[in-house]
């Protein structure tokens, strides 16, 4: 019987049971409650070990910079081998299936996620044994310029992320905040309404949904100077008005009327 690891590793969730041998020779596999089928898998490779080569305390300050967080990290070819879950990955499966499903490119109705032999046989037929991440990032609120005004941990947006390694998890993680960031911007921008434009005419323009413009009397005068008579009346009703904003005002008044045709 020839074959290979992962077709081996798939069957041992329909109840197969493998015996290897120090050389890595699989030489007898058993059904449960149909006897022994005797066979040999041999593997060519020599024994090695994963190693992943990754600058932790940059990609740490880059999450940092960034806003970005690990909550769960599954490595599906190690985790979820027969129907034996981890507590976190089973509980992964069941509270957030169809978020899963979509990251891993398969159909929510292939099984069911409450049966961890189903998920580990469909995870093995489909080849996805790499690394299931879910990230997170808080959701930002922005000024109407369109930087980010706030975005702290109080709220915060997950997503599930698949790859076969993990620094491409990350670059993908990476990705997916620049384009949620983008994607609020734009829905907060588009939801922003200016309030009502107070009866000033000393105030010129709204920031951050509040209305500013000039106060003091040397920033006040000049601009007296370009108003129309109605916009001299309603500046005339202010309460805090300065008396020499007042004479400039009178002045700009009597200043209009003499250029009115008789």
């Amino acid at each position: 019987m020839e074959t290979d690891f992962k077709t081996l590793r798939a069957r041992t969730y329909l109840g197969l049971r493998a015996q290897v041998r120090e050389d890595e020779r699989i030489f007898a596999i058993r059904r449960d409650r149909a006897g022994w089928f005797v066979g040999t898998v041999t593997t060519r490779q020599p024994r090695e070990y994963i190693t992943m080569s990754l600058d932790h305390k940059a990609l740490s300050r880059r999450c940092y910079d960034e806003a970005l967080r690990t909550e769960v990290l599954l490595h599906l070819g190690t985790m979820c081998q027969d129907a034996a879950f981890p507590s976190v990955a089973e509980e992964a499966f069941i509270d957030d299936w169809d978020g899963i499903c979509a990251a891993l490119g398969l159909d929510p109705d292939a099984c069911d996620p409450e049966e961890p032999a189903d998920i580990a046989t469909l995870l093995h037929e489909e080849g996805k044994l790499g690394f299931l991440v879910q990230f997170a990032t808080p959701v930002p609120r922005f000024r109407p310029c369109g930087d980010i005004d706030h975005h702290g941990w109080g709220m915060y947006s997950l997503t599930w992320i698949y790859a076969e390694t993990l620094g491409e998890a990350f670059d993908k993680a990476f990705a997916w905040r620049r384009q949620y960031i983008q994607a609020q911007r734009e829905r907060q921008q588009a939801a922003m309404v200016d309030p009502p434009k107070p009866d000033n005419p000393f105030m010129t323009s709204c920031y951050n949904g509040v209305w500013v413009g000039a106060c003091s009397a040397d920033d006040r005068i000049p601009r007296v100077r370009e108003f129309t008579l109605e916009e001299c009346s309603r500046a005339l009703q202010l309460d805090d008005l300065q008396t020499t904003v007042r004479r400039a005002l009178e002045r700009r008044i009597r200043q209009l009327k003499a250029m009115e045709p008789t």
